[in-house]
């Protein structure tokens, strides 16, 4: 992702964040704009929002992750410090052919962020070390 890029994004999640604040719900503005940035992605990370699929993961020390599901169960993690998913997706379309600025699932854990609508799940610092060991 290109810096201007990524700054013109970590804006419009400022944005999320102050119009979900003020109104309750996003207005249809926001989510064109969402919809642009996204190519596509928005509708299937915003299902994950919806359903309540992002747990926010915080271990004892204060490291950070995102845990997303899939409905069938199988969960992806998002590192919170950086636009890294476990994802098959995020591998090919993002690292090898850069189509996307980001999955649907790092999509989901920055809105649902945005919009305080994760849960926040405390873990053992030994426990989430396994979970980020499980990303290589």
């Amino acid at each position: 992702m290109d810096h201007l890029t990524k700054n013109l994004a970590d804006e419009l999640f400022r944005e999320v964040r102050r119009v979900y604040r003020e109104l309750g719900k996003l207005t249809d503005e926001v989510l064109t704009a969402l919809n642009f940035i996204f190519h596509g992605l928005l509708l299937p990370a915003m299902e994950l929002v919806d359903q309540r699929n992002v747990k926010h993961v915080v271990s004892c020390s204060g490291r950070e992750l995102f845990q997303v599901y899939e409905s069938s169960g199988v969960f992806c993690l998002c590192l919170k410090s950086s636009n890294y998913c476990s994802c098959q997706y995020y591998k090919y379309s993002i690292l090898r052919r850069g189509d996307h600025l980001m999955c649907k699932h790092m999509l989901a854990s920055r809105l649902s962020e945005a919009m305080e609508l994760c849960q926040e799940i405390q873990y053992t610092d030994e426990t989430v070390a396994l979970m980020l060991a499980r990303l290589e």
